[in-house]
């Protein structure tokens, strides 16, 4: 009786307030399940928010959430479309994933806004879940070491005549760069090989060895079937960005071990 009576109170209290909370109101520090992605992030770093929900019965309107942000101050508000009442018994829904994005170096605040029924509501409940959480970027140049790259190249590269093949660059905080080509072989087949094992020669310039994997094919006709991977370098590589436009453009500089001449192509970053 003493179960079932908690039971009544507590859906009898979520049916006057007409909303669900995200976490307890008008706090001003993070609860324990809210982190930032990564913890300390860097001005190199994409920055993502975990909000949990506590009803598993929740959903979102639209994408879920809007950010913006006023000089130092960073608003989320996030979206959510009902049912107000928890269903009870149920697991918590998996947690809202916020994009933030890159930030300058340095320090700013955080406000995590709770919109109920934004959108077809004329009188909408607003909750707020966090407000004034501080925190900072660091500057991923700071502590770098000669040469320090100063741009992050990480992106989608092509050669606009030269449809069909491009280059994907990931490039870390620490200037770690990993880049995947696909283009085509002599065969006039796709092909793909990936630059690595690299280093920076000069604030723009990156140069590492030429790298293709291959696999024995499977007997029973299998995509990706377990197997052993062989690798081989099958030749060098270069990625210049030290022209005037070279935040945009730059040049892909490679020679094949089983070639006599190295070759080029003029790089820019896709859609830009």
């Amino acid at each position: 009786m003493k179960f079932l009576i908690r039971i009544l109170t507590r859906f009898i209290t979520a049916l006057s307030t007409g909303i669900f909370s995200l976490v307890a109101a008008a706090q001003t520090s993070p609860p324990a399940a809210f982190e930032f992605i990564p913890a300390q992030p860097s001005s190199a770093d994409t920055i993502f928010l975990k909000i949990p929900r506590v009803c598993a019965n929740s959903v979102y309107e639209g994408a879920g959430y809007r950010t913006s942000a006023t000089g130092g101050k960073i608003r989320v508000d996030v979206l959510l479309a009902g049912p107000p009442p928890c269903a009870f018994g149920l697991p918590p829904a998996p947690a809202l994933l916020v994009e933030i994005g890159r930030l300058p170096a340095g320090s700013y605040s955080l406000d995590i806004i709770d919109n109920y029924n934004t959108l077809h509501s004329s009188n909408p409940f607003i909750n707020i879940v966090v407000t004034n959480v501080p925190f900072v970027v660091s500057d991923h140049r700071a502590s770098k070491t000669a040469p320090a790259v100063r741009l992050n190249y990480s992106d989608h590269w092509w050669d606009p005549n030269n449809s069909g093949s491009g280059l994907f660059i990931w490039q870390d905080a620490r200037d770690q760069l990993l880049a995947g080509w696909f283009t085509y072989g002599a065969d006039g087949k796709a092909s793909w090989y990936t630059i690595q094992a690299g280093a920076w020669v000069s604030a723009n310039r990156y140069e590492g060895e030429l790298v293709q994997t291959s696999r024995p094919p499977s007997l029973n006709g299998q995509i990706d079937a377990p197997g052993t991977t062989s690798v081989i370098i099958v030749g060098t590589a270069a990625l210049d960005f030290s022209g005037d436009d070279g935040a945009l453009a730059g040049v892909l500089t490679f020679k094949f071990d089983n070639a006599d001449s190295t070759q080029t192509r003029n790089i820019r970053r896709f859609g830009k």
